[in-house]
């Protein structure tokens, strides 16, 4: 919290009614449902114009859950569905302070629990705004000198961030929730149309590229959360890298070249990181075995302006780097 900043909060107009249908579909198209939405609906203030709604399916989403330490940003991680939903506020001249301490009430009242905040430069300006799960423009703009986010959590597990920023005469909301609740079982996809290697041909590739991919994987589409259907095909990896304990390796994760390249890299990443996770969980392989990284789609195995193509890209690989 800094309170150094804050001023007296300005007169703001009621939202027309058309506005207020359009604010309330949207928070409850962003996972809010009769049992998380008890009192009325969450109201933003002055005439706010929903400029993105992004549902995400059920995936694994990292939350930064404190300010950039020169390193890394904290996160927190919370599995449930996703919903991004952003919004342009015109015409009113409230900082990302007041537009927050408008909504903190709101969101108190539904449940939420403040659990970290911060703004702008002690936030760690790009570097934390680059972790924030951020949409891109047009959807959301933020000003790395003036913005203010948010954290919250509620007793079921969810986890809700608001970044709010402004440009000129007008300022931006978005409000990112994963909701187990409204979590539910989604259609699997494979990262390609192959069955996966058997462990001859996985060695094989290791010690004669350097790299594997691991084809029978299956994530639910757009999510990162590893499907049970497919973790079998991790038990000739666990295997080998047992076999070869002085070896180090990166699980790799690959996308197709749908969406921009930053939210393509936090999923191929997120995704290699569930990969790592299962086999240190299930496998007992050391950590400081395998490492998790994510190139989104900068590293193509075929075309991506075919289905075949794009499917053969979306992969998880394993790579030997010692």
């Amino acid at each position: 919290m800094h309170g150094g900043d804050r001023h007296a909060r300005p007169y703001v107009s009621s939202p027309s009614g058309e506005a207020m249908i359009r604010i309330y579909a949207a928070f409850l198209a962003l996972g809010l449902s009769a049992q998380a939405l008890p009192a009325a609906p969450l109201s933003l203030p002055g005439n706010a114009v929903l400029s993105a709604e992004v549902p995400g399916g059920v995936t694994t989403l990292a939350f930064p859950a404190g300010p950039w330490d020169g390193a890394r940003v904290p996160v927190r991680e919370a599995e449930g569905r996703l919903r991004r939903t952003a919004w342009r506020l015109r015409g009113q001249m409230m900082t990302p302070l007041q537009i927050v301490d408008f909504l903190r009430p709101q969101l108190e009242r539904d449940g939420w629990e403040t659990v970290f905040e911060c703004r702008d430069a002690p936030c760690g300006g790009y570097d934390f705004r680059f972790a924030s799960n951020t949409l891109p423009a047009p959807g959301m703009y933020v000003d790395l000198g003036n913005y203010r986010y948010l954290l919250a959590e509620r007793g079921d597990g969810a986890l809700l961030s608001l970044m709010v920023s402004r440009s000129g005469e007008t300022a931006h909301v978005q409000a990112t929730e994963v909701d187990p609740v409204a979590a539910e079982a989604p259609a699997l996809v494979t990262s390609s149309k192959s069955r996966g290697a058997p462990a001859g041909d996985l060695a094989a590739a290791l010690e004669g590229s350097g790299r594997a991919a691991l084809d029978a994987l299956a994530f639910p589409s757009g999510a990162a959360t590893l499907d049970e259907a497919g973790i079998s095909a991790l038990d000739a990896v666990a295997a080998y890298l047992a076999d070869n304990p002085a070896q180090s390796f990166a699980i790799v994760g690959h996308t197709d070249s749908e969406g921009g390249l930053d939210g393509n890299i936090a999923l191929s990443e997120r995704r290699a990181r569930s990969v790592r996770r299962a086999l240190i969980d299930r496998y007992g392989i050391p950590p400081d075995q395998i490492d998790a990284r994510g190139i989104g789609y900068l590293a193509p195995r075929g075309p991506n302006d075919t289905e075949e193509g794009r499917i053969a890209n979306r992969r998880v690989e394993i790579v030997r780097t010692e």
